[in-house]
């Protein structure tokens, strides 16, 4: 790239005197075109398109250099900008000079905002430290420097990242520190995962006291973890690692052959697992009953089994009560067939019995023959009751409509009379109130209020009325020449005995419900 811009400044530098050769005979052509031979002329129009030929070679090769270059600046950006790692450069004074796309990308800048900018603007607060400590490592040794901490974005979201710094000299001789940084964040958090599951397993296998071994099958050789060997009594150190021929021998010789049965089938996949229940010799001469299973989990090349993994599970005291159950179902079987000839024995005084209870029953029947007769009689007297009582709901309704005319014909007009007499606003309401309150007389309101709500007081039932009609407590309390306080304190009355002091539903919404 460097020699194709020196070629392009050679051409370039070339071009001004070629141009002014050209010209210059032009002008000569003009100037002498009377006094030149014609060999004069030949020679200088020869020269002219020689001139010619040289500056169309230039141009040509100055259209190539230029190609040149503008391939040079794609691969440099393709190189520098689209590089997968990020590229800082940080002058001695830990401002940003420069910094690529990708840099930009990661931290949400543009690529203009990040110049002359602070480093420590885009660190975690505590992560600086690491930060100016590998610089001035950097700074001391020139020694290539990797460190790993946590950078901000533009909306203050932190990612773990990796910083490798080298240092180098510009043009002016100023220190620069390059960095590439690479977005590590996956990879820690896988780490973290790894780091959870790992724990997580330990902590399982700690608390559920579950011995593991890791079996190389071909080599014999089996790691065992302390659990596993503090189940027999040794120290992990006396058994570690344990041999196939050290574990054969702790093993009961009763359970080997099965054990190698299981072994061989699972390696020839027959069993997707192992489990095999066996007795181990602990170190002071007794049995211990364990559960072992595992899996292969690699094989050899040629496909033979390489590693084997599983857990082993002291079952010892399951066994015990296995047996302890074993004995006690025995004891039971015992007792069942003593109880069991008591049974048959009492069967035949039952058989006795039912058939006494069958005449019983017979003379039950009857009985309820008879009640059925009396139920019969019943039931017609009940519908005559019911007769009745619709006939008295019929005259009751009737009673209703006399009563709601005569308070059409006879109050009603008294109170349109009293509103022409000039009354105050206050008497206007009360009349109003008045008119209301007799409208209601039959209504569904006040009849539902007083059935199922028996405890209100007249003053509660006046709020209640004021309270539908939409009036506020301070309204109430005008009209009847009470404090706002009283009427609030008749509202929370009204709450309570309505049953409405834990529910979310307003009391206006309430009565009105009850329409």
């Amino acid at each position: 790239m460097i020699t194709d811009i020196t070629k392009l400044k050679q051409v370039e530098a070339a071009l001004p005197a070629e141009k002014w050769t050209v010209e210059a005979i032009n002008m000569d052509l003009q100037e002498n075109a009377n006094t030149l031979t014609r060999e004069e002329s030949r020679h200088l129009i020869y020269e002219l398109r020689v001139h010619q030929t040289e500056l169309e070679i230039q141009n040509e090769e100055l259209r190539r250099v230029q190609l040149d270059l503008e391939r040079e600046r794609a691969r440099y950006f393709d190189l520098y900008n689209l590089a997968p790692v990020g590229y800082l450069a940080i002058k001695e004074n830990n401002m940003i000079l420069e910094g690529n796309l990708t840099a930009s990308n990661m931290l949400g800048f543009a690529r203009h905002e990040l110049a002359n900018r602070p480093i420590s603007q885009f660190i975690r607060r505590e992560d600086q430290d690491i930060f100016y400590l590998h610089v001035k490592q950097l700074h001391e040794t020139e020694v290539l420097q990797t460190c790993e901490l946590r950078l901000l974005k533009k909306d203050g979201t932190a990612f773990w990242a990796q910083l490798v710094m080298t240092a180098t000299l510009v043009t002016e001789g100023a220190p620069v520190c390059r960095i590439a940084v690479s977005d590590i964040n996956g990879h820690k958090l896988n780490e973290k995962a790894l780091h959870d599951a790992h724990w997580r397993l330990k902590s399982i296998i700690e608390g559920t006291h579950v011995g593991t071994f890791e079996w190389n099958v071909q080599s014999g050789v089996t790691v065992v973890n302390d659990m596993w060997v503090q189940m027999i009594g040794y120290r992990h150190a006396e058994l570690a690692p344990l041999s196939r021929v050290e574990w054969e021998t702790l093993t009961h010789p009763d359970d080997l052959k099965k054990s190698r049965e299981l072994l061989k089938q699972h390696f020839t996949g027959e069993l997707p697992y192992y489990t095999c229940e066996c007795r181990i010799r602990h170190k002071d001469g007794h049995w211990v009953w364990v559960r072992d299973s595992g899996i292969v989990g690699t094989c050899t090349n040629d496909g033979n089994p390489l590693m084997m993994f599983g857990t082993t599970i002291d079952i010892t005291e399951l066994r015990q009560f296995e047996e302890e159950l074993r004995s006690s179902r025995d004891s039971l079987q015992t007792q069942v067939d003593l109880k069991t000839k008591d049974l048959i024995e009492k069967n035949l005084d039952l058989i006795i019995e039912v058939k006494e209870r069958k005449k019983f029953e017979a003379a039950l029947r009857r009985r309820e023959q008879d009640l059925s007769a009396k139920s019969h009689l019943l039931e017609e007297s009940n519908i005559a009751l019911n007769v009745l009582l619709q006939r008295l709901k019929n005259e009751q309704k009737e009673a209703e409509n006399m009563i709601a005319a005569n308070i059409r014909q006879l109050i009603l007009p008294h109170l349109d009379n009293l509103n022409c007499l000039g009354l105050t606003e206050i008497q206007k309401s009360h009349v109003g109130l008045i008119r209301t309150n007799i409208s209601r007389l039959n209504a569904s309101f006040l009849h539902n209020l007083t059935v199922q709500f028996a405890l209100l007081t007249p003053r509660e039932i006046q709020v209640a009325n004021m309270i539908k009609d939409g009036m506020s407590s301070k309204d109430i309390a005008a009209i009847l020449s009470i404090s706002v306080r009283s009427v609030e304190f008749h509202r929370n009355h009204l709450r309570k005995k309505l049953g409405l002091s834990r529910q979310p539903s307003s009391l206006l919404s309430f009565l009105l419900s009850l329409q």
